[in-house]
This record gives structure tokens, C-alpha cells and sequence, in this order.
């Protein structure tokens, strides 16, 4: 595993995170501020998993 899919693995845990904040309201951000950040992580940490750079 190169350091390009431990960020990857990285991306995903705080897209984890996101997804968790703003189904739960555990704090009080917007939910489309934080749906869209985990969203844009996602793709992100999948993009870095799949080419193997970011």
C-alpha cells in the first residue's frame, strides 16, 4: 500500500465523520455544507483509491 492510499483511507474516515455530523446533528452545521463536504471526500479518497494518486 503506497502513502497515496493511506491518504485515500484517510479521506474516507473523514468522510465517515462528515456523513455522521450532518445525519445526526450531533453539531450544529448546516446539513447541506456537510453532506456536500462528504461527498466531495468521498469522491475524492475513491479517485485516490482507484488512479493511486491525488
Amino acid at each position: 500500500m503506497c502513502a497515496f492510499q493511506k491518504l485515500a483511507i484517510d479521506l474516507i474516515n473523514v468522510t465517515i465523520a462528515l456523513f455522521t455530523i450532518s445525519l445526526t446533528d450531533l453539531l450544529s452545521f448546516e446539513y447541506e455544507l456537510t453532506l456536500f463536504l462528504s461527498l466531495l471526500y468521498l469522491l475524492w479518497g475513491v479517485v485516490c483509491l482507484v488512479l493511486g494518486y491525488c
